[in-house]
C-alpha cells in the first residue's frame, strides 16, 4: 500500500473522534484521581509520569477493548498495529491539550512572547473576576 494511500487511510474523522475521547476520558480520569488523592496536583510522580502517560496507556487499552468503534481498515488485522494505532492517538492527544494549555498559561502571563500575538486573535475584553463597582442611576447633587 502506497504512503499516500496509507496516510489518507489512518488520519481520518475516526481518528480524530478517538483522540477527542481519549482526550475527554483522561480528563475525567484526572478530575477524579486529583479529587480522592488528595497530594495529586503537587505530587511529580503524578505528574510527570501519570499525566504524561496516562492518554497513551488509555488509547492502548481502548484499542484492545473497543469492538465496534470504526477502526481503520488498515489496522484491524493486527493486534501490534491496534497497539501502535492507540499509543500514537493517546500521543497526539497529550500533545495536543499540552500545546492548548501552555497556550493559555502564556495568554495569561502578560510578559511571555506568545501573549501578543494571541491578543490579536482574542476579544479585547474578557471578563473580570471583579466587576465594576455599581453605579447609581441617581445623578450626583448639583454644586
Amino acid at each position: 500500500m502506497p504512503l499516500d494511500t496509507l496516510f489518507q487511510t489512518i488520519v481520518n474523522w475516526q481518528t480524530g473522534l478517538f483522540c477527542l475521547g481519549i482526550g475527554i476520558l483522561f480528563h475525567v480520569v484526572r478530575d477524579l484521581v486529583e479529587s480522592f488523592w488528595e497530594g495529586a496536583k503537587t505530587s511529580q510522580h503524578w505528574n510527570e509520569v501519570g499525566v504524561r502517560l496516562g492518554p497513551v496507556v488509555l488509547g492502548v487499552v481502548l484499542t484492545l477493548t473497543s469492538k465496534t468503534f470504526p477502526w481503520p481498515t488498515a489496522i484491524t488485522g493486527s493486534k501490534l498495529a491496534m497497539v501502535f494505532y492507540g499509543s500514537s492517538c493517546g500521543t497526539a492527544s497529550a500533545y495536543v491539550y499540552a500545546l492548548f494549555r501552555g497556550y493559555l498559561t502564556a495568554l495569561g502571563n502578560g510578559n511571555s512572547a506568545v501573549a501578543p500575538m494571541a491578543q490579536k486573535f482574542l476579544p479585547s475584553k474578557f471578563p473580570s473576576a471583579h466587576p465594576p463597582a455599581a453605579v447609581s442611576s441617581n445623578p450626583p447633587p448639583p454644586p
